[in-house]
């Protein structure tokens, strides 16, 4: 559940934001380090604010997983912002 798309759509949905810096450098296709603050940060919050989502419907949709948000985010980004392009990038196997 660490897909670099996720906190893409997070932030085009109003969920996340990034600090002015951080959003600059992924605007400019600065690499992010691995392991790097700014990247374990927004890793962290993305699986968050799954989470957060999660317990919100978990009563409404008995049987609901958090990796079943994970994918239904990363529907979403390609059905509503298939054209944006601008996310983080990280040089990493762990996605």
């Amino acid at each position: 559940m660490a897909d670099y798309r996720i906190p893409q759509v997070l932030k085009r949905l109003g969920i996340l934001s990034y600090s002015k810096e951080l959003a600059d450098k992924i605007n400019r296709g600065v690499l992010i380090l691995k392991g790097s603050e700014e990247e374990v940060e927004m890793r962290a919050n993305m699986v968050w604010a799954v989470q957060l989502m999660y317990e919100e419907l978990k009563d409404r949709m008995p049987g609901i997983l958090p990796i079943e948000i994970n994918d239904h985010l990363w529907l979403l980004r390609r059905q509503l912002f298939p054209d944006d392009n601008a996310h983080h990038r990280t040089l990493t196997t762990a996605y």
